[in-house]
């Protein structure tokens, strides 16, 4: 998976840096423009929307296992991030929320985590999870080495894709009710970003414009689909088809 994004010293011509979406994609990387303009890259928008996005095209490809498995990494991926975003939100403190993550190395202290931090965030109510016919599945693809057909794939994607909205539809209306300023999750993910930046020296302020072109790093935000942080959900948007009318855009956004 690679996306392009264009280089911020390149004012003259545009100029466009093709870059591998890989672990240093989220937790920082150099990287460098065909002008030879060196910067600092790190993604600030989060790793879910990405698995989330290549199990749609991977569906699209007809390449049904891999569609499979990453959506439910990308499903595995949004728990910890919304838990990350709820306990930043309660906290502040961004080592302490590092530290607890790598306590959640186990799915079920994941799916626990997430259920409590929903609990909380919603004043008492319960996420809906996958079935017990979708956990089954699951198993069967992971454990047992059952290939999956098309059909596997649009009732494994609808599933996950109603649970991640309706976490995206949560925090949204939080927003919209003044509980929050700002989306929790998009905040977690700025400074997160923010801090990894200043840990690696950079000075992160912008004071002029002049600011945004000569800065040695390149923060990279995208809205990839409907799941994507950036994208302000409403309660017609949470369905039980939205990973098919997803795949059905036939969008290719990612190379």
């Amino acid at each position: 998976m690679r996306i392009n994004c264009s280089c911020p010293k390149c004012t003259n011509k545009p100029s466009y840096i093709n870059v591998e979406i890989n672990e240093g994609f989220f937790s920082g990387k150099t990287i460098s423009c065909p002008e030879g303009h060196e910067f600092f890259f790190i993604s600030a928008s989060p790793r879910s929307q990405f698995l989330i996005q290549q199990g749609v095209e991977s569906f699209l490809k007809g390449f049904y296992f891999e569609s499979f498995h990453t959506l439910y990494s990308a499903y595995e991926a949004y728990k910890k991030e919304f838990v990350a975003a709820h306990s930043y939100n309660e906290i502040k403190d961004l080592e302490i929320v590092k530290t607890m993550l790598t306590k959640l190395d186990r799915s079920e202290r994941l799916e626990g985590a997430y259920v409590t931090s929903f609990i909380s965030l919603s004043n008492g109510k319960v996420p809906i999870g996958l079935s017990r016919s979708e956990v089954e599945l699951r198993n069967d693809v992971v454990h047992k080495g059952i290939i999956p057909d098309k059909a596997s794939c649009e009732k494994i994607g609808n599933a996950i894709f109603k649970f991640i909205g309706g976490g995206n539809l949560l925090i949204a209306k939080r927003c919209m009710e003044e509980i929050d300023r700002f989306p929790i999750n998009q905040v977690y993910e700025a400074d997160y970003v923010n801090n990894k930046l200043i840990q690696k020296g950079f000075d992160t302020i912008i004071n002029s414009p002049e600011d945004l072109y000569n800065k040695e790093y390149i923060s990279y935000s995208i809205a990839l689909n409907i799941l994507s942080s950036m994208t302000f959900l409403k309660e017609d948007d949470i369905t039980n088809h939205m990973f098919t009318d997803q795949v059905n855009k036939g969008h290719f956004i990612i190379s």
